[in-house]
């Protein structure tokens, strides 16, 4: 599905209309360790069919530092990848106006609630 028509030989396209729910302006950092702060994590989803209807916010800079939290891993904070959450609503397309429709579902994207899901047995 990658294509070789890209616009640069630097990076390739995909047919996929995808949009990230985090960007800067809402979460300026999804890793946090003491010589890098920058957003690496990323949930995307189909704007055609979804849309996100809430998330998780950020740790606040002000907890971070009254905390003196200058890196993670920290021993409150046991990674240096935040957590990402979001409920996305999914759109359903019909023929006529009125009849769409939204159900949630909701993502994660962290590796301690795939384990803790592992542990429960539930996936």
């Amino acid at each position: 599905m990658l294509s070789s028509n890209s616009v640069s030989d630097s990076f390739y396209t995909h047919p996929f209309k995808l949009e990230t729910v985090f960007d800067t302006s809402v979460m300026p950092y999804t890793n946090y360790t003491f010589d890098f702060q920058g957003m690496i994590d990323y949930i995307f989803y189909p704007r055609a069919s979804m849309r996100p209807l809430g998330y998780l916010g950020p740790i606040s800079e002000e907890w971070l530092k009254e905390n003196k939290v200058v890196g993670c891993p920290h021993p409150h904070i046991t990674s240096d990848h935040f957590s990402l959450l979001v409920e996305l609503g999914m759109t359903t397309v019909a023929n006529s106006a009125s009849s769409n429709a939204l159900t949630s579902s909701s993502s994660t994207s962290n590796s301690e609630s795939n384990t803790n899901s592992s542990i429960n047995g539930q996936r």
